[in-house]
C-alpha cells in the first residue's frame, strides 16, 4: 500500500478529536441560539399575559363604568321625575289630585290654575286651587292632604282653610279653598 491512501492511527485520533470538538462546539452553539430563543418567546408571551390581564381589568372597568351609568341614567330620570314640565304640568296636576281624592274617597269640586304674580311664591312652581265638596271627613282630608306631599313631581301646600261646619256631624270639616304649588322646570 502506498503511503499516501492510508491513514496513521494518531492521525485518526486527531482527526476524530477534532470531529467530537467540532460537534460539541455545534451542539453548544445550536443549545444557546434556542435557549435564546425560548427567553425571547418566553418574554413575549408574558408580556401578552400582562397585556390580557390588563385588557381584561380594562373590560372589567368598562363593564363597571356602564353599569354605573346606566344606575346614573335611572337616577336621572328620578331626578326628572321630581318637576313636571310647563307644558304639562296642568294635565299631571288634574290626574294626581283626581287619583288622590279618589284614593282619600272625597270628591273634588274644582281645580284652578291661576296666573302666579311675579316673585310670588316659589321659584318654578306654578299655583293650583282646589276646591273640595265640604263637609269632609277629618280623616279622608288628612290623607288626601298626606298623599298631596308625597306627590312626584313634588307638589307643596301653601294655603289651608279648615274650619268647623255650621252643623257638624262626626269628625267633618269645611274645607275652603287649597293652594297648592307644583315645581316645573
Amino acid at each position: 500500500m502506498s503511503k499516501a491512501g492510508t491513514m496513521k492511527a494518531t492521525s485518526l485520533r486527531k482527526f476524530l478529536a477534532f470531529l467530537m470538538v467540532l460537534s460539541i462546539l455545534g451542539a453548544s452553539a445550536g443549545f444557546y441560539y434556542g435557549l435564546t430563543q425560548i427567553r425571547d418567546l418566553a418574554a413575549d408571551t408574558n408580556q401578552r399575559l400582562i397585556d390580557a390581564d390588563a385588557s381584561g381589568q380594562q373590560i372589567e372597568q368598562l363593564r363597571q363604568l356602564k353599569i354605573t351609568l346606566e344606575e346614573s341614567d335611572n337616577l336621572v330620570s328620578k331626578a326628572q321625575d321630581v318637576y313636571a314640565t310647563q307644558d304639562n304640568y296642568q294635565t299631571q296636576a288634574i290626574r294626581d289630585l283626581q287619583k288622590y281624592a279618589s284614593t282619600a274617597r272625597i270628591s273634588i269640586e274644582d281645580i284652578e290654575f291661576p296666573a302666579s304674580a311675579e316673585g310670588e311664591g316659589v321659584v318654578n312652581s306654578r299655583p293650583i286651587e282646589v276646591r273640595l265638596e265640604t263637609p269632609v271627613p277629618y280623616e279622608r282630608f288628612i290623607r288626601f292632604i298626606e298623599l298631596i306631599e308625597g306627590n312626584i313631581p313634588i307638589m307643596q301646600l301653601d294655603t289651608i282653610q279648615v274650619a268647623r261646619p255650621t252643623t257638624p256631624e262626626g269628625s267633618q270639616v269645611s274645607v275652603g279653598t287649597i293652594l297648592i304649588r307644583m315645581a316645573v322646570r
